[in-house]
Formats: C-alpha cells, structure tokens, sequence
C-alpha cells in the first residue's frame, strides 16, 4: 500500500549565523607549519563543510584567519564574534586575511547564514 499524500525529506538543522567554518586556536605545530612568528595568534580552520559559505568563499582547512576587515583576530571567538556583529548590523560581506602554505591573502566571506535547503 503505497500513501497518497505529498513527501518532503526533512531539511538539515542549521544553527543561525552558521557559515560553515569550525575553528580552533592556532598552536606551535600551526605557527611552525606555516613559519609564523611564536607571538603569532589567530584562528586555525579545523573543517568546512563542502557547499557552505565559507567553502564558496575558498577556506579550507589548515587555513589561518588572522584579520577580519583589517582587525587583527587572536581567538576563534574573536571571528564568531565579529560574524555575528557583521550579520546584526546587516553587512553583507566581510574582508579576511588568512594565511596558508602558499602564503597570505584575503578572501571575501558572505555573513549571510545558509538557509536549509
């Protein structure tokens, strides 16, 4: 026996303001990696999901965020924070300075969060 009624397959959760990015403080193997100096601080990308914002944006792992809109950012919750002050005030973009193996550059990261599709 087979339901007539119409089937919808439930959309993932997606917490609001998730962007994609999962970040951790950077450590001495980071710093040694990507020969930044020992005072050097940051937040390194653990993991980004493939599709979200922050992978159309071109992060990905093992990326370092070290500025966001030329402040410079010491924490993982330095990036949340200034995520979340961005997507309050409406801005629709933010400039990030990361730093990987083939050196520094800036990306453009929407704040706009995914809709669950």
């Amino acid at each position: 026996m087979v339901a007539n009624f119409p089937f919808e397959l439930p959309k993932p959760p997606t917490q609001n303001g998730d962007l994609g990015l999962r970040l951790t403080a950077i450590d001495a193997a980071t710093r040694a990696r990507l020969r930044l100096p020992d005072t050097a601080s940051g937040a390194e990308v653990v993991s980004v999901p493939p599709g979200s914002i922050a992978d159309r944006a071109g992060l990905r792992a093992g990326n370092v965020i070290l500025q966001m809109q030329g402040s410079v950012v010491a924490t993982p919750g330095e990036v949340q924070e200034a995520l979340r002050e961005a997507q309050k005030r409406g801005r629709a973009d933010l400039g990030l300075l990361i730093e990987d193996a083939s050196g520094q550059r800036w990306v453009a990261l929407s704040t706009r969060a995914e809709n669950a599709r």
